[in-house]
């Protein structure tokens, strides 16, 4: 009887550590989600902002770029606060 409950114990300690690496690999996948659309969104900032320079560059041309900065910016915005099962990633 003693093996028995020592065995049950045992098992729980081992359940309790394969949730808990489920989480962690879970919550480095949605680190990993999360910081690849912040890269993708600097690098368009970077693209929009290089294509906004220049003299042949019209105002209107200008205007709508700064208008997608604005956009990426709010974005990276809710990147930022994105959370986890409740709590905020960054």
């Amino acid at each position: 009887m003693l093996r028995a409950v020592e065995g049950r114990a045992e098992i729980g300690a081992l359940d309790s550590y394969a949730r808990s690496a489920d989480t962690v690999t879970a919550r480095l996948a949605s680190f990993d989600s999360v910081l690849t659309t912040v890269v993708d969104r600097l690098t368009a900032a970077q693209v929009a902002a290089t294509a906004a320079r220049g003299t042949t560059v019209t105002a209107a041309a200008r205007e709508a770029l700064a208008l997608q900065l604005e956009g990426l910016r709010d974005d990276l915005v809710g990147d930022l606060n994105t959370s986890f099962r409740g709590v905020y990633l960054f």
